[in-house]
């Protein structure tokens, strides 16, 4: 059993967070946190409550007092698009709307997306968000794709599904 010092209950150590920041104890075991669960979220909640206001405003006195380092953070942006050495009004998007991977109509996430190769810069074709998203975990792997192919055909033909 431990005290809280925010509330002052005495409650089951359960109810308490295990620290990750420190070492353990000398008795091997993880230190907790001196307030309870239920007073440390009411505390952090009401501390994202004060915090967000000051950083927003923290931002803006920044940008006004930083206009050349504000505009060169943003142009790096603006930058990388021109580095791919193609643009997306040179690049028109398929007729049909459909992605050039999977042949499906996009869902969510903005419609279709100007993939590139990351290597080179150069535009590749339109393709969905799942399979921008499936590209960018296989780091654009072609032996991992292939192999990733081959693990799914193989299952589907022992199951007889193929």
């Amino acid at each position: 059993m431990k005290t809280c010092t925010k509330c002052g209950e005495t409650k089951d150590e359960s109810e308490f967070i295990i620290r990750t920041d420190q070492k353990p104890g000398e008795d091997g075991l993880p230190e907790r946190r001196k307030q309870c669960k239920t007073c440390r979220k009411t505390w952090r909640v009401g501390r994202a409550k004060d915090i967000a206001p000051k950083i927003s405003t923290q931002k803006s006195a920044w940008r006004r007092a930083n206009p050349e380092l504000y505009a060169a953070q943003k142009g790096r942006n603006i930058e990388k698009v021109r580095q791919h050495r193609v643009t997306l009004a040179g690049r028109p998007q398929p007729a049909d709307g459909l992605c050039e991977v999977c042949r499906r109509p996009p869902t969510g996430r903005g419609g279709l997306h100007w993939d590139h190769d990351h290597k080179t810069g150069l535009f590749r074709g339109w393709i969905c968000h799942a399979c921008n998203v499936s590209l960018g975990l296989l780091g654009d792997s072609i032996l991992i794709l292939l192999k990733l192919a081959w693990y799914v055909f193989k299952h589907r033909w022992f199951r007889g599904r193929c």
